[in-house]
């Protein structure tokens, strides 16, 4: 139990606290830059492009998670999943509304938001068997 103290207690660092800050801030900015310019790729691999949304809003759920941007536990991770889905409708929504050779689909909205669901459950199933690791440690 000692290394899961020693472990929660790193994970509240100033410094993995604000490199998961850093890198969250870069992954909106390159997802957000990625969905509103032109693609001119095709994927070869029939829905790629949603797992690559499922992917990309897991990523930013879980470093918005790990970056601590609310004092308390609970109200953050549901604050932090309902601003990364909000996130993830806007930009499609911003995608279908630009003339940029983008179209706003549903499917990736979807997409988008189960990734930050998927970050979530995990991230509160982790973190509440951590706390009861530790505190019956």
């Amino acid at each position: 139990m000692e290394l899961m103290t020693r472990f929660s207690d790193f994970l509240v660092t100033p410094l993995v606290v604000w490199t998961a800050r850093g890198l969250c801030a870069f992954a909106v900015v390159l997802v957000v830059w990625k969905s509103i310019v032109p693609s001119f790729s095709q994927n070869t691999i029939p829905h790629m492009d949603k797992v690559l949304h499922f992917g990309a809003y897991f990523v930013i759920a879980g470093l918005a998670l790990l970056s601590r941007f609310w004092p308390h536990p609970k109200a953050a991770g549901r604050i932090t999943l309902i601003t990364v889905i909000i996130l993830g409708v806007v930009v499609e929504l911003l995608q279908g509304m630009m003339a940029v050779g983008r179209s706003a689909s549903i499917a990736d909205a979807i997409a988008n938001s189960l990734g930050a669901c998927l970050a979530f459950l995990l991230w509160y199933g982790f973190s509440d068997w951590f706390n009861r690791a530790v505190s019956t440690g």
